[in-house]
């Protein structure tokens, strides 16, 4: 008869395993009973004096054989001891009826999502997943200064627009004071294309040397950065700060009603396309929103009290995850027909994500765009990313949820087809990682 394992044995009733007993015990008795094959011995009986009790232990009559029987007695009670212990474990783990039973090895969630507790058979990191790529600025830019190196993302092509419109804006506004005021006339002098460059110049000096917040009187005093009066004086910097438009103010109203960020919606998809253009990102990309500071009205002002500034102009980015420099933007204009979008994150991954199909390079993000699906969407196009999950979601097992008995530290991983997600007691973050990342959670967030 064939012996059975213990895992097998353990799943047998108690009724089942007598059975199981006798027969095998049979088995023994049989063989033993077979005449020695040696000439020169005697055939003595082995289970001479034995004989089965109701459940099917031995029992031995002979007292001359003390020590046989003590340990038949060791045996029967450490078999009985087994079948207890099995009985208990079974009673103690039943499910109640209804409720679907999780397999020893893995942890089923809510949308019946299998994620298996040991982690699949690792490879070597696969070709696709390798950047072989040079990373780093536009060779162009090697020998250029670093104003020169401005130019070629806010090119003269972008300045000229800002240079057309302006003056376009600013001779209708004098034209009109000079139609109302014949006593008082006065004439627009026209910016050029290196003055508007000398008025981004003062805009950047200010936010370095943290003057951006201060009144544009005390920026030009005497005792202020001299920078500011070298450049130009405070009436003509006022005055190009009044003018200074990006669009076409007579067809501005026809254009919003397709998009809210028509007024400057040219120069910004200029803008990111000399981003992406200058230069080429490393390994490790990161997606995240950010939240221009501004409270003028745009129609698609956003407020948000967790920012330090609260009201500003929402923009998502994905940047180079070394050096923070951005590739690519997209601006967020409010909802479409009064409407709230479903799968925003997604949808924003996706399209940041799309230039970078098939380059093997992960992606880092938060809660906000981390969903399974969309970890199977790039995954598709050779890129992996790691982010944090939203506990409420369908797909996360309820043992990675909050736990006070777990130990400070401890880590809980499941496995479901290429896709890990570890969580960590101490950080009460849950973790969506996909193949070759090898990045680790201290340094991703």
């Amino acid at each position: 008869m064939e012996q059975l394992s213990r895992a097998y044995y353990a799943r047998l009733s108690a009724t089942e395993r007598n059975e199981y007993l006798r027969k095998l015990l049979g088995e023994l008795d049989s063989d033993s009973s077979r005449v020695s094959d040696s000439e020169d011995e005697d055939w003595i009986p082995v289970n001479r004096g034995r004989h089965q009790n109701q459940r099917g232990n031995l029992v031995r009559d002979d007292p001359e054989d003390s020590e046989d029987t003590e340990e038949i007695a060791e045996e029967n009670s450490a078999v009985e001891g087994e079948e207890e212990e099995f009985e208990s474990s079974e009673s103690e783990d039943a499910e109640p009826e209804g409720r679907a039973q999780e397999p020893s090895g893995s942890f089923i969630a809510k949308d019946k999502t299998v994620w298996n507790k040991t982690p699949p058979t690792q490879h070597q990191t696969a070709a696709h997943n390798v950047v072989r790529h040079r990373s780093g600025p536009h060779r162009s830019t090697e020998t250029l200064s670093i104003s020169e190196t401005f130019k070629q993302i806010f090119t003269y092509e972008m300045v000229d627009i800002i240079v057309r419109h302006t003056n376009k804006k600013a001779e209708t506004i004098f034209q009109e004071h000079n139609a109302n005021h014949p006593n008082s006339q006065h004439q627009w002098k026209p910016v050029t294309i290196p003055e508007i460059y000398s008025f981004f110049g003062i805009l950047i000096c200010a936010g370095a040397n943290n003057s951006n917040t201060d009144h544009t009187f005390d920026m030009w005093r005497s005792n202020s950065y001299p920078l500011y009066r070298a450049t130009m004086g405070l009436t003509r910097f006022h005055n190009i700060l009044r003018f200074l438009r990006f669009d076409d103010s007579n067809t501005r109203s026809a254009r919003k009603k397709e998009d809210k960020a028509a007024p400057i919606r040219d120069v910004w998809t200029m803008l990111n396309s000399n981003l992406a253009q200058m230069y080429k990102p490393t390994v490790n990309l990161t997606i995240d929103e950010q939240l221009y500071p501004y409270r003028g009205s745009t129609g698609f002002t956003q407020y948000i009290p967790s920012k330090p500034a609260k009201y500003g102009i929402k923009i998502w980015w994905i940047c180079d995850a070394e050096n923070a420099y951005p590739l690519q933007g997209i601006m967020y204009t409010g909802k479409t027909d009064n409407t709230r979008e479903k799968n925003q994150g997604e949808r924003v991954v996706k399209e940041l994500a799309a230039p970078y199909r098939g380059s093997g390079r992960n992606i880092c993000m938060d809660n906000f765009f981390t969903t399974v699906p969309v970890a199977k969407h790039l995954l598709s196009w050779n890129i992996t990313i790691v982010g944090t999950l939203k506990k409420n979601k369908p797909y996360i097992p309820s043992v990675m949820g909050a736990n006070k008995t777990r130990e400070q530290y401890s880590t809980v991983f499941g496995f479901h087809e290429k896709l890990k997600i570890p969580h960590i007691s101490a950080l009460a973050q849950v973790v969506l990682a996909t193949p070759a990342t090898q990045v680790s959670v201290e340094r991703a967030f």
